[in-house]
């Protein structure tokens, strides 16, 4: 069959809420902070394309790629003749079923915002076509992968098969009898899930509808699980320390601990939790401080929180997590410091997590 596409996240409008921010500049994020209309997303079911090479991208029988299995990363002419190339040679692995890889060209399976953020969404698409279809879908995993990659796809509770793959440069390609690519929840510039394809809209834009969907289906599991005890033993006035990083630290981090710790705050390195205690934490806390860094990706577990991200001027001031903040009703404060050395460290001006704490408690 050719390519069938299926509704997965319907139009929707949005209308975000300006960042606060604390040390006086208010140039970034404009075009995050204008009301859009965001594009219906669709997953695409086809038996007419290969995965190649290691990087898993598709190519089509007519030798064309397949754009939805490598959004957000570019295919050069040398990569695109080993993919083709890749196809000629035997499958390293053949599977009778439909298959959804949970894999992307760039690694980006295994950072943990990216994970989260461009890769996790893909199963909520894959359980609605299985339930949609009756046709069983098998989830491609990176084999030896981080521990909060499987626990986070046992926690999304869906009922699909997971196969455990090694990504090395030993794969020539995967065949199916079914490829479904589905979409994560930031949108490129154009989108090739999307039923708008000429429609441009600011890179990296998340979709509400897949951030929601993933937060109350996770939050849901665990609760139900009861893993953990009762929401009033989690803390409220969370500090995300990256003492334990060696880049994006906080050099006087113990200065904005005197500042914190009085009213409340406890200081955490998420590095050193599982998954599942990472999601209990933000559903439960109502105010959250941290630099700039991939543990603020649990925002999209955050309820009405109010949310202080501190920046490194020489690593970007980004709309990441500014846009999680909004979809998750939190109120959004930020502040940007200069970087003091190469690894980004900075120093936070003391005033600026001052007047964070008068607005919010």
């Amino acid at each position: 069959m050719g390519p069938v596409n299926y509704l997965v996240a319907p139009k929707i409008s949005s209308f975000p809420s300006p960042p606060i921010w604390l040390n006086g500049s208010n140039r970034f994020f404009h075009d995050y902070q204008l009301p859009i209309e965001l594009p219906s997303l669709y997953c695409t079911a086809t038996n007419d394309t290969t995965l190649a090479s290691y990087r898993l991208i598709g190519v089509n029988s007519n030798l064309t790629l397949a754009r939805q299995t490598f959004e957000f990363h570019s295919v050069g002419a040398r990569q695109y003749l080993y993919s083709l190339m890749s196809c000629v040679l035997p499958p390293s692995h053949r599977y009778s079923s439909c298959i959804c890889p949970l894999v992307h060209p760039s690694n980006w399976h295994s950072y943990y915002y990216h994970w989260i953020i461009d890769i996790l969404p893909r199963v909520i698409s894959a359980s609605l076509f299985q339930r949609m279809t009756g046709t069983a879908v098998t989830l491609i995993v990176p084999q030896l992968s981080n521990d909060w990659i499987l626990n986070s796809l046992h926690c999304l509770n869906a009922d699909l098969a997971i196969s455990l793959i090694k990504i090395s440069r030993r794969i020539t390609s995967l065949s199916s009898d079914l490829l479904l690519m589905a979409p994560g929840a930031r949108i490129p510039a154009r989108s090739t899930f999307s039923d708008n394809f000429s429609q441009r809209y600011p890179e990296g834009l998340v979709h509400p509808s897949l951030i929601n969907e993933l937060s109350r289906l996770i939050t849901r599991t665990i609760q139900a699980k009861q893993v953990h005890p009762s929401p009033s033993c989690w803390p409220k006035r969370v500090y995300i320390s990256r003492s334990d990083s060696s880049f994006r630290r906080i050099i006087n981090e113990q200065e904005i601990l005197d500042l914190l710790l009085p009213h409340g705050f406890t200081s955490l390195a998420l590095s050193k939790l599982d998954f599942s205690t990472q999601v209990s934490i933000f559903n439960n806390a109502e105010i959250i401080v941290g630099a700039h860094g991939a543990g603020l990706t649990n925002v999209i577990f955050a309820k009405h929180a109010s949310i202080l991200e501190i920046f490194a001027f020489g690593h970007g001031v980004r709309p990441d997590f500014y846009q999680l903040a909004n979809i998750r009703k939190c109120k959004y404060f930020a502040i940007v410091e200069p970087s003091v050395n190469p690894a980004n460290d900075i120093m936070v001006t003391p005033s600026a997590v001052r007047a964070f704490l008068c607005q919010v408690l």
